[in-house]
């Protein structure tokens, strides 16, 4: 909701990335990570899902995805929310020029994460001013790996989905 009220937003979309071009593990396949995405949103007033990314297939690359939302939602203002853990690194994705044109980043601060300004040339950005929490996807993996309890670490819409008594092994992305 902070990226909601911060940069004053009709709507959110939280995009599961199908294939994703900088991670080799993937550990549940796009479509139960929407499903869970789409659980987590669940009557949450102004965010939604969107399964963008897994109907077009192929390599997620967020130049894509943002020309498929000028063409949705024609003259809107898009923002696209990037932890500061992968802002450094977007100097390296497909595209950037168009990336910068398309949209203002909104970076999200993540513990003891830096951010050098000389890779955001000439992309417009605004820092995020967000309440931390401090829970990782690794940490809840690890915790289901071990048969331990997610409570309270992820809504309970998800907990359902994928608590510690379901079978959860990581799975290649197809």
């Amino acid at each position: 909701m902070d990226a909601i009220e911060q940069c004053a937003l009709d709507h959110l979309y939280v995009i599961p990335s199908a294939t994703p071009p900088h991670k080799w593990e993937i550990f549940l396949p796009a479509k139960k990570r929407y499903a869970l995405v789409k659980a987590a949103l669940s009557g949450i007033d102004k965010m939604s899902a969107s399964d963008i990314e897994i109907k077009r297939k192929g390599i997620s690359y967020t130049y894509l995805t943002l020309k498929e939302f000028k063409k949705q939602f024609p003259g809107a203002e898009l923002f696209w929310l990037i932890g500061a853990d992968n802002v450094n690194e977007i100097s390296g994705w497909r595209h950037p020029e168009q990336i910068a044109r398309d949209c203002t980043l909104v970076i999200a601060a993540r513990p003891g994460t830096r951010i050098n300004p000389q890779k955001l040339t000439g992309f417009t950005f605004k820092r995020l001013e967000a309440r931390a929490i401090d829970i990782s996807s690794t940490e809840i993996r690890q915790r289901l790996a071990k048969k331990l309890s997610i409570h309270g670490l992820v809504p309970e819409s998800v907990e359902g989905l994928i608590s510690p008594s379901k079978s959860y092994a990581p799975e290649k992305n197809k």
